[in-house]
């Protein structure tokens, strides 16, 4: 691996949860006020009228946090590739597991911010933001566009397994990969609030850091060299 692609890909990792941490500031800051972090059951078309009105009022909010989930998704695949180069010697078992989970949640990913926030941004943009929202709601309730959001689901456990392969195999202490369980299970527990984002992205990032670290610090082996002899020409 060049020195580049250490760079990339250790600062991918602790760049990947401040992104998407930032980026869900900022559109919690652009969408109405709900005080709940889970999905709501009564969420409807009047809902989604005041949520697209609230971005289309906040665009510029919107926007800047469409941009930094796009750029947090693309740095996932350098992320996922150094933490399973960290691992795959040590821990391979796990470090082939985080990866999977991990390949499926940039899938996820991707999905979601077309599916949410490209939508969004397209519906929020109509003139008649009911019927707008009467399709926004409707892309919620289709069953297979559901499905399409199970590999969401299922990258939001990746970091699990990757922090238990880096610390089996001893690349990063105790309190980072508990660090990392934490975060991960405040999010899925509790939800996308202001406060669990950011405390997640922190704890996520913390526990990432010395991984980081590693990659930027490790040196591939000297190519290996062959000795000359050197002849002694005639006196």
């Amino acid at each position: 691996m060049s020195s580049a692609n250490r760079l990339i890909g250790g600062m991918s990792i602790v760049l990947v949860p401040l992104l998407f941490g930032i980026g869900d500031q900022l559109r919690m800051a652009a969408e109405p006020p709900t005080g709940l972090g889970s999905v709501d059951p009564d969420y409807g078309v009047a809902e989604a009228t005041a949520t697209l009105a609230s971005i289309d009022a906040n665009r510029g909010l919107f926007l800047a946090a469409s941009y930094l989930v796009l750029l947090a998704v693309l740095l996932s695949f350098p992320a996922m590739l150094a933490v399973w180069r960290l691992s795959v010697e040590g821990a391979p078992r796990w470090a082939w597991v985080g990866a999977t989970l991990a390949a499926l949640g940039i899938i996820g990913q991707a999905v979601h911010l077309a599916g949410y926030f490209g939508l969004s941004l397209a519906f929020s943009a109509f003139h008649d933001l009911g019927v707008a929202a009467e399709l926004f709601v409707a892309t919620g309730v289709n069953s297979f566009l559901i499905a399409l959001f199970v590999p969401f689901l299922l990258g939001l456990l990746a970091p699990i397994p990757q922090v238990v392969g880096l610390r089996r195999a001893r690349i990063i202490p105790l309190w980072a990969a508990l660090a990392v369980v934490a975060g991960v299970a405040v999010m899925v527990i509790a939800g996308s609030t202001p406060a669990t984002s950011a405390f997640t992205a922190i704890l996520l990032a913390a526990g990432l850091f010395p991984a980081a670290r590693t990659m930027l610090r490790t040196h591939e082996p000297p190519a290996t060299t062959h000795s000359v002899r050197t002849v002694p020409g005639p006196a």
